[in-house]
């Protein structure tokens, strides 16, 4: 179902994080592993409509063998207690987010997605002149409910 958000609402939330990273770039890592678990906690006294909490952990381990890089993540999430109104679910949908589905498509109280993705480093000099050229493909597996 997708997700409908009633634009009337108020959110006053606390929340914490707990990560360990050691990838080696942001935008194109080559080796690493990225864990992260985050805790959230809506309360009335900070003014939100819901006082819902939610867990949300992901993983990711890349690792390189000469200009090919592969990485494999894992996420997930559930909405402990609350309402479970849309505001409050998890949404799943597009670019990285199950890509054939469009932004939002798809929402719940609980959520997993795992994905693969292969990429090959063409190297500093290529057809495009001194820009490197860095192509890759991707795999996902996902739901809510």
């Amino acid at each position: 179902m997708p997700l409908e958000i009633d634009d009337d609402y108020r959110l006053g939330r606390v929340g914490a994080t707990f990560r360990y990273d050691t990838v080696d770039d942001l935008y194109f890592p080559k080796d690493g592993e990225d864990f992260r678990v985050d805790f959230s906690q809506g309360l009335g006294i900070l003014g939100d409509d819901s006082e819902d909490r939610t867990i949300e952990g992901a993983f990711s381990t890349t690792h390189s063998f000469d200009a090919t890089t592969l990485r494999l993540a894992g996420r997930g999430g559930w909405l402990l207690d609350g309402d479970g109104a849309p505001r409050n679910r998890f949404a799943l949908g597009g670019f990285l987010n199950l890509a054939g589905y469009p932004n939002g498509e798809l929402s719940g109280e609980r959520y997993g997605l795992a994905s693969a993705t292969l990429f090959q480093d063409f190297g500093e000099r290529t057809i495009l002149g001194d820009q490197p050229l860095i192509l890759g493909a991707s795999v996902e597996s996902g739901a809510t409910w």
